[in-house]
């Protein structure tokens, strides 16, 4: 209950008030008989996201998780069919950001929140 709580709540707020983005990750590669070579292929996804500076999160700055030039992606786990992984790559249109690290808040035995520290490309 508490769980399913907390994903809601958490989807709810950022579906109100986040920006719409696209998150890109790698999802493998595929074979192109043309070229003989191997294509990368990026798995896409909407998303509504919160972004905020890294100076309301000393907790995270105090941690080494965050430097005070990154930024803190804030997206609800029900927005996502996967757990966020380093390196994959969301883009806002006014700026993207790669992934370092999630801090993933917890509501019970699930994931609500994917706290993403991103670094501004």
């Amino acid at each position: 209950m508490l769980n399913e709580k907390a994903k809601n709540t958490a989807f709810k707020l950022l579906e109100k008030f986040g920006k719409v983005g696209t998150y890109k990750r790698k999802s493998g590669q595929i074979y192109d008989p043309e070229t003989g070579g191997m294509t990368e292929q990026i798995s896409e996804y909407k998303v509504k996201a919160y972004i905020d500076s890294a100076k309301s999160y000393s907790n995270l700055i105090e941690k080494s998780l965050l430097n005070e030039g990154d930024n803190v992606i804030l997206i609800a786990a029900k927005s996502l069919p996967f757990m966020p992984q380093n390196n994959d790559v969301i883009e806002f249109p006014h700026c993207s950001y790669t992934i370092k690290y999630n801090d993933a808040v917890w509501g019970g035995e699930d994931v609500a929140l994917h706290q993403l520290i991103g670094v501004a490309k």
